[in-house]
């Protein structure tokens, strides 16, 4: 095609209305991705991850909160009281609908309230609340994501500690 017939095309499409059509068809494409998380929250409330750890100086650990519009903040805590925010931050709706999704399918509530993973001393603690909901599960000290699943027979336990490194890492610290 030379450049007399891609002007002829693009002028008659114009005469038709056709290159209106198009344009809005475009724009439509272009702002798809961005529009469901430009006024929609993703996620309908907060959603807290607690991991903490039980000693001699009580419960320490570490708590991600992730607000409905993407911001977070990472905190340290010693039993009730929380010291220093590690970070702050914001999500991006790459990261933030996925997780949104994966609770929704999680269906907090089917989730037993405290899994049993470890019985012994100074256990280390797993917990996420969203929606009301609070999920823990009991695993041993010094715990780690990324671990295999203690109880591969404990389907639940396991698509716990999935869920739960899933928020961890989208808020990693940097």
């Amino acid at each position: 095609m030379n450049v007399h017939t891609i002007r002829s095309v693009f002028f008659l499409a114009h005469r038709l209305g056709v290159m209106v059509v198009v344009g809005m068809m475009a724009i439509a494409a272009a702002t798809s991705a961005t529009h469901a998380f430009a006024g929609d929250k993703p996620l309908k409330n907060p959603l807290v991850l607690r991991l903490s750890q039980t000693g001699f100086a009580g419960v320490t650990g570490t708590e991600y909160t992730l607000m409905p519009n993407g911001d977070y903040e990472i905190r340290t805590f010693v039993n009730d009281q929380f010291g220093d925010t590690v970070q702050t931050g914001q999500l991006q709706p790459e990261t933030l609908f996925p997780i949104s999704q994966e609770f929704t399918a999680a269906d907090m509530k089917a989730l037993p309230s405290r899994t049993i993973g470890y019985e012994g001393v100074n256990p280390s603690t797993v917990e996420i609340t969203y929606e009301g909901n609070t999920a823990a599960a009991i695993m041993p000290p010094g715990y780690a994501f990324g671990e295999a699943c203690p109880d591969k027979s404990n389907q639940a336990l396991c698509r716990f500690l999935e869920l739960a490194g899933t928020v961890q890492k989208s808020m990693a610290p940097q």
